[in-house]
């Protein structure tokens, strides 16, 4: 069905009950017509038609209609007007039609039912409640192009920063809602029980003092600190001249403590500390551990404090910088190994040492030598030259406890009173050099070969001297010699099978044995 007819002397409108239609003659509006059938002499009329199911009238003429023809807007039209403060929240049958900025007058068609107009203060953002049709899933992208959403949640608050100036704090819990329009909005969260920062302390106090009662505020001087805690847990540590503001809400409590004296954790603050996150630790205290069997030297900010025994401390950092150095207190050992000297003789010599120490007072040899093994090294170096070069080969060969001697006396007079004891002072090794080892591999053989000669000789003359008394006693003793003779056939006889006597025993003998007087 058309909805305008001609003809040469009349025009014919049709307008459906749902439809508005503005009528024009020679392009000037006359009127706007409603539902019916609607008859116009002359030919020259246009129409534009519209669906007051789609209540939003955006067109050019609108100023036009508010101005001019205010009698066709009461009649047609319902009117939005919002101030600079305000948006308009249009809505029909519980369904979102549209959302007005401010400073802004906007049109829309009567129709069946009619609209419903809410108008909300935008100063400071807009507080709703939480079932509101603008905070519905189904109006999401409609709040998304109108407004930032700051929703802060139960354990944050948010700082809104509007033009690049803080304009407004959103409390836990609550949800605003801020016009975009040309102000630059920056939405900051900010964990619930999280100090402000000192720029934006110092921001609230000079433009938002009537945000100061909603603060519990903490100075701490140079030499302080704040052991902040939520429910007896410590949750953060701030350090020492840092202000302090913590929401009301947050419900923590900041215990402050004087660093300058008590700079060491009690063991109740350390237990308490064990329970705070890594990073609080990390940051808020040094811990240090000194090994069993040690001491440590405890320098804070260069300078040595106190010796620390073993076990586990720990520091506030906060102000001061902390440095351990351990002592051992076990026996140490120290080698001094291929020394090469010369002995008076001008035979090199390589030798190792090997010498045992033990620190007997920390302070006293901390502060008079700055490395005590590069000393003690040193001075056993010079204690072996001393023994060594000062005697000949031959000396030391036959008395080598003369170097352990010579070098401890040495090492002892120059630690004497400086907080270390020499326990233990030897040589392990003497090293010759190789045509030395010849040399001396010969000495010792001819050495040897003569202690044979003369042993060899000696027992010669032992054996011709034991002959000759045995002659003397056979002369004198005819029945001695009898048995010597009676021995020697016995062991004659041991080597022979078979004997044949003949003139019986007396001519054997005197036959086999003839002794010339």
């Amino acid at each position: 069905m058309k909805t305008m007819t001609r003809s040469l002397f009349q025009t014919k409108v049709s307008v459906k009950p749902f439809e508005r239609v503005l009528l024009y003659h020679k392009d000037r509006l006359v009127r706007i017509l409603k539902g019916g059938e609607h008859t116009f002499w002359g030919s020259q009329y246009s129409i534009e038609t519209f669906n007051i199911n789609q209540p939003l009238f955006k067109h050019a003429l609108q100023d036009y209609l508010i101005s001019e023809r205010t009698d066709l807007v009461r009649e047609f039209f319902e009117v939005v007007s919002t101030s600079e403060q305000q948006v308009a929240v249009v809505r029909r049958n519980q369904d979102l039609l549209d959302v007005v900025l401010p400073r802004a007058v906007q049109l829309y068609w009567k129709g069946f039912t009619p609209l419903d107009i809410e108008l909300l203060d935008v100063k400071g953002g807009v507080k709703l409640p939480a079932d509101h049709i603008l905070l519905t899933q189904k109006y999401n992208s409609v709040l998304t192009r109108v407004f930032t959403d700051v929703n802060t949640g139960d354990r944050q608050f948010a700082l809104v920063e509007r033009a690049g100036r803080l304009a407004d704090l959103v409390l836990p819990g609550e949800r605003r809602l801020y016009l975009h329009e040309a102000l630059k909005t920056t939405v900051t969260y900010q964990a619930l029980r999280q100090s402000l920062d000192q720029n934006t302390q110092d921001v609230v106090r000079t433009s938002h003092a009537d945000w100061l009662d909603l603060f519990d505020r903490y100075q701490l001087s140079d030499t302080q600190i704040g052991v902040v805690r939520h429910n007896n847990k410590v949750i953060d540590v701030r350090g020492s001249g840092q202000p302090l503001m913590y929401l009301k809400v947050a419900r923590v409590e900041v215990e402050i403590l004087d660093t300058q004296t008590a700079f060491e954790l009690t063991a109740q603050q350390y237990d308490a500390l064990k329970t705070a996150d890594v990073g609080v630790r990390t940051y808020a205290i040094d811990e240090i551990e000194v090994p069993e069997y040690h001491l440590g030297m405890l320098f804070i900010d260069g300078t040595l404090n106190r010796i620390l025994k073993a076990g586990k401390y720990a520091f506030w950092k906060f102000g001061r910088t902390y440095r351990l150095k351990l002592s051992d207190q076990r026996l140490q050992t120290l080698e001094v190994s291929g020394q090469e000297i010369l002995t008076r003789d001008k035979v090199a010599l390589r030798l190792n040492l090997m010498a045992g120490y033990r620190v007997t007072d920390v302070l006293l040899a901390t502060s008079r030598f700055s490395d005590i093994e590069q000393y003690l090294y040193r001075e056993l170096q010079l204690g072996l030259r001393a023994a060594v070069g000062t005697r000949s080969l031959d000396e030391l060969l036959e008395d080598k406890g003369v170097l352990d001697a010579v070098v401890t006396q040495h090492i002892r007079s120059k630690t004497q009173g400086l907080g270390l004891e020499m326990e233990s002072v030897g040589v392990k090794d003497i090293i010759l050099p190789g045509e030395m080892k010849a040399i001396l591999s010969q000495v010792v053989q001819a050495e040897k070969s003569a202690q044979a000669n003369v042993i060899r000789r000696r027992e010669e003359t032992a054996a011709t001297r034991s002959l000759l008394n045995t002659a003397k006693v056979m002369e004198d003793n005819p029945v001695a010699l009898r048995l010597k003779e009676l021995e020697t056939l016995e062991r004659v006889t041991e080597k022979i099978d078979n004997i044949s006597v003949y003139g019986g025993l007396e001519g054997v003998l005197t036959d086999l044995i003839r002794i010339k007087k």
